[in-house]
């Protein structure tokens, strides 16, 4: 049975650096990063402002950016890409190697790297409309 295991101080270090790059270089206005374990320990890493729009207000743990699919193109594919080329990650193989242990089903455990990225997985897309009203709860 595998355990769950907190980031290391280099990779929160990493992504807080990669966030503050983003922001810095125009890319985005502000992001926040949520890095966890399954068992509870959670950590916010922020940077920028909510949007343009809203002045000088700060992201923090409670803010939603609805960006999409360019969540892969601005965030993932880097960091996936990342991984891959320092061996880290391979995208054949099922996500379930990279996640941390879920308790129950989890059909979306079989699903690889590659297929996620690519929208091939199989699984069905879930809008913002129908986690609210299944009462998923984000960062439980």
């Amino acid at each position: 049975m595998r355990t769950s295991r907190p980031f290391a101080a280099d990779d929160t270090r990493r992504l807080g650096e990669a966030l503050h790059e983003l922001v810095q270089s125009g890319g985005s206005p502000g992001g926040v990063i949520a890095c966890g374990t399954a068992g509870g320990d959670r950590h916010f890493l922020t940077a920028g402002v909510v949007a343009p729009e809203c002045g000088e207000t700060l992201p923090g743990e409670n803010t939603l950016y609805d960006i999409a699919s360019l969540t892969k193109v601005v965030a993932t594919w880097p960091l996936v890409g990342r991984a891959v080329i320092e061996g880290r990650m391979d995208l054949d193989t099922p996500v379930r190697a990279y996640l941390p242990v879920i308790d129950g089903d989890a059909p979306s455990g079989d699903a690889t790297v590659r297929q996620l990225l690519a929208h091939s997985s199989g699984l069905r897309p879930l809008c913002q409309a129908q986690v609210g009203h299944m009462g998923i709860k984000f960062l439980a």
